[in-house]
């Protein structure tokens, strides 16, 4: 098998795109960006529907807040569906009731939208949970698990499978280098000299 200095030029070009896009839906998927989910009223006329706009940055369109004369007020995030077992995510200290129907909450605590699934307002001194919300994807499904191979030779009958597909792939050369091999989101890439 011979091939030009060119034809692998373009081959690598081609393969670090396809890369490229597969990390960045990767780092989507990974930081729950467009995740939203609509507040809980459980204290203080708190509603809204919170929506992942960044990795650093969670926006509340149709917010309301109608009392916020509980001290420390703060929003945290959960891992589940227990606030109270959550963390703060933002140092901002909730002190006006909505002045806008729109709030931006910087993740400024260490942490980012990868780092919890429920997000609310939390009086940390009374331990009172103000509402929350579960965060989902738009179109309700789940994430995809995603893996990336690293580069090796490979046999003429071994198989390469996606392991959450199960589907295989066989290919019926001696041996070939597999340069690298990237699965995200369902999507395989593979380049094979």
């Amino acid at each position: 098998m011979h091939f030009t200095m060119n034809t692998l030029f373009l081959l690598a070009v081609s393969f670090v795109a396809v890369v490229s896009q597969a990390v960045a839906a990767e780092d989507a998927a990974t930081q729950h960006l467009g995740w939203s989910g609509k507040l809980s009223s459980l204290d203080a006329g708190l509603g809204g529907v919170v929506t992942v706009t960044s990795p650093t940055t969670l926006t509340i369109s149709e917010y309301t807040l109608k009392e916020a004369s509980a001290p420390a007020l703060y929003w945290w995030g959960s891992e589940t569906a227990a606030l109270k077992d959550g963390f703060r995510i933002s140092n901002t200290q909730v002190t006006k009731e909505a002045e806008s129907p729109t709030l931006e909450i910087a993740l400024n605590n260490g942490k980012t939208s990868a780092d919890f699934v429920t997000v609310g307002l939390w009086c940390e001194r009374f331990a009172v949970n103000f509402g929350q919300a579960a965060l989902a994807k738009g179109d309700g499904s789940v994430p995809v698990a995603t893996e990336t191979k690293s580069a090796g030779t490979v046999a003429a009958t071994e198989t390469v499978t996606k392991e959450s597909g199960g589907k295989s792939v066989k290919k019926g050369l001696k041996s070939a280098v597999v340069v690298g091999v990237a699965a995200v989101a369902g999507s395989v890439a593979v380049l094979i000299v």
